[in-house]
């Protein structure tokens, strides 16, 4: 079997048009995403924090901390859980080493008309998070 290989986000939106969601519709959820910049070391998300966004990370990592401690790469999401869950957040997210370029979507950028489509996006980027993390060598 083929390792798992990371996936952009242009490709993780383009996966959910394959399979039926309309163009127009997928651009309109495009644009609810925001770019946003972490420099390394720089705090995404803190244990305690309401879970009101999610990110994909476009371009570097970012790793978790306590209790679990995890590096994201590029294509990865990163407070999923959390945001589908509606609870604060169980651990805190940094930018790794050379920092982070993320998608991030925040809980006001979702409507009724573009629910179910992100709700398909999270339980996308969750099991390509989970395949990332058994993937892992012991």
């Amino acid at each position: 079997a083929e390792p798992w290989q990371p996936v952009s986000f242009h490709e993780m939106l383009k996966e959910l048009v394959d399979n039926g969601v309309d163009d127009a519709s997928m651009d309109t959820l495009a644009k609810h995403f925001q770019p946003r910049h972490f420099d390394a070391g720089e705090t995404i998300f803190a244990e305690g924090d309401e879970g009101n966004f999610f990110a994909i990370i476009e371009q570097g990592a970012a790793e978790s901390g306590p209790p679990v401690f995890i590096r994201f790469g590029a294509g990865s999401s990163v407070g999923d859980l959390d945001y589908s869950l509606g609870r604060t957040r169980r651990f805190s997210m940094t930018a790794g080493s050379s920092g982070a370029k993320l998608q991030v979507f925040e809980r006001s950028a979702q409507t009724a008309t573009n629910k179910e489509l992100v709700m398909k996006l999270l339980l996308r980027s969750m099991a390509l998070t989970t395949t990332l993390a058994f993937d892992m060598p012991h």
